[in-house]
């Protein structure tokens, strides 16, 4: 199941304006990390949902970077 289908089954269950709410307290709750939010987001949206569980939510996270300088450290 894809990100977008467990959104869309949460507003038709409750509201968009609930998504939205729900999506900004884990982004308030949950600092500037945005792979952990991502997840978070979906995780939430599925606790909601139970009824579509057990299921695997498809979908783009953000990438792991690396501090540039960590990588310069090895070569020294």
């Amino acid at each position: 199941m894809e990100y977008h289908e467990v959104l869309e089954y949460f507003i038709d269950k409750y509201s968009k304006e609930e998504a939205d709410e729900l999506i900004r307290a884990v982004i308030e709750q949950n600092g500037t990390d945005e792979r952990k939010m991502t997840l978070l987001i979906a995780d939430k949206l599925m606790e909601y949902c139970q009824e579509l569980a057990p299921a695997t939510v498809l979908m783009f996270a953000p990438p792991y970077m690396p501090a540039v300088n960590s990588l310069m450290m090895m070569n020294w």
